[in-house]
């Protein structure tokens, strides 16, 4: 095989499709399309995975964060691609991945959703030790409310009810509030 350039026919070396892929990308096409490695014919092998890494890493127009949330998207794509996960475990450090926005994101979700579950919960007890129980009704109720600051009044009304009538009241308007 051969090819012609500027008049002169020379060799066109034969290079396996990997070394192909390893030679060349990430280096060619557009830095935001680095962390797709992995979905490219010959991307789900080690090589690719490293030199996107180290694209990603070199980048100098990207901050830091920027840096994390282009190697969380290689993360998620190589994992999605059945890659190895020690492999990418090797390569990208949670510490790295923590910087992401995605990561940030995701982190903070879960803990406003963790947040919302111990408050329900707390009021559901705070309710069951003024009341000796409450109903079906209100324990679901209770359980369908996402929104924070409700909870939080709700379980400092519970807390402070001075008496079983104080908390029925309370089970009362959480029957009758409206809900989102």
């Amino acid at each position: 095989m051969s090819a012609r350039a500027h008049g002169v026919i020379r060799p066109i070396p034969q290079v396996s499709a990997p070394t192909r892929a390893c030679r060349f990308y990430p280096i060619r096409g557009p830095p935001a399309l680095w962390p797709l490695a992995p979905l490219t014919r010959d991307g789900a092998a080690e090589a690719v995975i490293e030199k996107a890494r180290d694209a990603i890493e070199a980048h100098d127009e990207w901050s830091s964060p920027e840096q994390a949330d282009h190697l969380a998207v290689l993360w998620f794509v190589a994992e999605a691609e059945s890659l190895l996960m020690k492999l990418m475990q090797l390569y990208l450090s949670e510490g790295r991945l923590m910087e992401s926005a995605l990561y940030k994101s995701i982190f903070e979700r879960g803990e406003a959703k963790g947040e919302v579950k111990a408050y329900t919960e707390m009021l559901v007890r705070l309710l069951i030790h003024r009341l000796g129980m409450i109903g079906p009704a209100v324990r679901e109720r209770v359980r369908v409310v996402s929104d924070l600051d409700v909870l939080k009044a709700w379980c400092d009304e519970a807390a402070f009810a001075t008496d079983a009538a104080a908390a029925q009241r309370l089970t009362e308007k959480i029957e009758h509030a409206k809900l989102p």
